[in-house]
């Protein structure tokens, strides 16, 4: 195993992929969604097309403070799980936020940039697992 570094502190990956699984993670985030009031949320099962994760969690938010809000509570909430992100980038400013936890990859978006990149069009050879409009 190799070392994770965050924060200072290092973990190992297998410890990490001890904690949550990528589906059980997934559907965590997607709850966390849900209860921040995030909408258009999607799972995708993206393992049989992408070679760089396995769940994809698309939603939207409708203002940036929001987008914002959603972020730091996934991030917040895993964290008490000793799941941590791998990368973040993206500001709510911009509309999109990417938190990247390895096998599932979290995109926080407003709607209009929902709209403008059609993840949701892009990823359609993935499986649907989860859909909350």
């Amino acid at each position: 195993m190799f070392p994770l570094c965050y924060n200072n502190c290092t973990i190992s990956i297998y410890y990490w992929r001890l904690q949550l699984e990528g589906i059980d993670l997934a559907r965590k985030i997607v709850e966390i969604a849900s209860d921040k009031q995030a909408i258009d949320i999607s799972l995708l099962d993206v393992k049989s097309i992408c070679n760089f994760a396995d769940y994809f969690v698309l939603c939207s938010c409708d203002a940036d403070r929001q987008i914002d809000a959603l972020a730091e509570e996934i991030t917040r909430v895993m964290k008490q799980e000793n799941v941590y992100p791998l990368h973040r980038e993206g500001t709510p400013e911009s509309g999109w936020v990417l938190i990247d936890y390895n096998d599932v990859i979290v995109h926080i978006l407003s709607p209009q940039e929902r709209e403008y990149y059609r993840l949701d069009e892009l990823w359609k050879q993935a499986n649907p697992v989860v859909r909350i409009q």
